[in-house]
């Protein structure tokens, strides 16, 4: 799943990370993301909801100050908001310029009936899924359909759509919980 979620974030047509961002000092010092995915609880489309996790991760992920010392290590300044010394590579704490995000949706298709998120328990008994994946301008990021029989374009298009309402709801979501966020901590 490591794969699929970095496959998504990074290589898909979805751009949503600009690895330039990550630069410190070009060609010499950039900032490397780690980010660990849990599952507490797994009861269904868990691919889904580990990227969601990912894209809100990403949304709140701030640049700290750095600076460079004179053996040209770099390091990250305190709360002294620039009272330091050494040069500050950046001025200011920042957030990453995110581009368009990717918003999954996994349907199980099971005889004529496609269901839109499903639960474990619905996964233990259909005879296959479809993860579509559209970034935030709907454009499609990719599509998977691991093993199952022979599916029609009929019901890979109405996958599509399924994913399409789905993503501008998760949109919303995400934008209302960032203003949220954004709120609380101006306070």
């Amino acid at each position: 799943m490591a794969l699929k979620l970095i496959y998504c974030i990074l290589f898909c047509s979805s751009g949503m990370l600009n690895l330039k961002e990550l630069c410190l000092i070009s060609g010499k010092a950039s900032w490397v993301a780690y980010l660990d995915v849990y599952c507490l609880n797994a009861d269904g489309s868990l691919f889904d909801a580990a990227l969601i996790s990912v894209v809100a991760a990403f949304t709140h992920l701030e640049i700290p100050l750095v600076s460079v010392g004179d053996d040209g290590r770099v390091f990250t300044v305190g709360g002294n908001e620039g009272k330091t010394k050494y040069e500050l590579v950046n001025r200011e704490k920042r957030k990453l310029t995110l581009g368009d995000i990717p918003f999954p949706l996994t349907c199980a298709l099971h005889k004529d009936s496609i269901l839109a998120d499903p639960t474990a328990e619905e996964e233990s008994i259909i005879e296959t899924s479809v993860t579509v994946v559209l970034d935030s301008s709907g454009r499609l990021v990719s599509i998977q359909k691991p093993g199952g029989g022979v599916t029609s374009m009929a019901t890979i298009k109405a996958c599509i759509g399924l994913a399409k309402e789905r993503g501008q709801k998760l949109k919303e979501i995400l934008t209302d919980s960032v203003e949220a966020m954004e709120v609380d901590q101006a306070e």
